[in-house]
């Protein structure tokens, strides 16, 4: 068995152990975070391909209901991947992946102030 077979059969169990035992604590963590309290979560949190997604109603804005700056910011902070979807009507998916700090492209996440700089260009 080679060893990119061993990793992906890794993958599957790890994959199987998680939808059986539920969302992970950090993923629990991030989304009540975000919804300020696990008593205003809006849907379950769900297995997401290697991550987690909830469903969100309504919309997502920068500051006067500020919930896609929240989204962000906790997102740089915490090292999770964050993506939003569709999610059927009237909704909104919000999926999220743990990543590193390090690695390759599509394996790590920057810290805010990283992502600050990539957006300027490297200028502070």
């Amino acid at each position: 068995m080679s060893a990119h077979q061993l990793a992906e059969d890794a993958c599957t169990i790890r994959g199987i152990l998680e939808l059986l035992e539920g969302p992970e604590p950090e993923a629990i963590a991030f989304f009540a975070a975000f919804c300020r309290g696990e008593h205003h979560f809006p849907s379950k949190v769900k297995p997401h391909g290697r991550g987690w997604s909830m469903s969100h109603f309504g919309s997502l804005s920068t500051f006067d209901t500020d919930d896609l700056t929240r989204l962000v910011l906790l997102a740089h902070e915490k090292c999770i991947r964050a993506q939003v979807e569709q999610g059927g009507p009237n909704r909104l998916r919000i999926a999220i992946w743990k990543r590193e700090r390090g690695g390759r492209m599509y394996e790590r996440h920057p810290t805010i102030e990283q992502a600050i700089a990539a957006f300027r260009g490297g200028k502070p």
